[in-house]
């Protein structure tokens, strides 16, 4: 099968009930994301497949050391973010990267 990948960004804000803002030192956040047509995983694994050299497939059928997703979630984090997916078997995978516009203490 041809590898597709589709990488999108789109500007959000978070805004909490009462239809305030409530990301505090940011200009709004960006969602990137990373759709693929690859081997996808069961939704059931979602938040497993972040945790370090947790492989949801041994390492003769795929490669990897099973940090690469546990490094990305930590980056993202450091930097007042997040990182999520879905995904299934049959469509492959669709990873979202938040992040802030900027960061907290440094001009925009």
């Amino acid at each position: 099968m041809q590898p597709i990948l589709n990488i999108t960004a789109t500007q959000f804000s978070l805004e909490n009930e009462n239809g305030n803002v409530s990301a505090e030192g940011t200009n709004g956040y960006y969602n990137i994301e990373v759709r693929d047509n690859g081997i996808g995983f069961k939704q059931e694994y979602a938040d497993q497949i972040f945790n370090i050299f947790q492989r949801l497939h041994g390492k003769s059928e795929y490669s990897g050391t099973g940090i690469g997703l546990a490094m990305c979630k930590k980056i993202a984090q450091n930097h007042q973010g997040d990182i999520y997916a879905t995904g299934s078997t049959e469509d492959g995978a669709v990873f979202n990267v938040i992040l802030p516009v900027g960061q907290p203490g440094v001009a925009v």
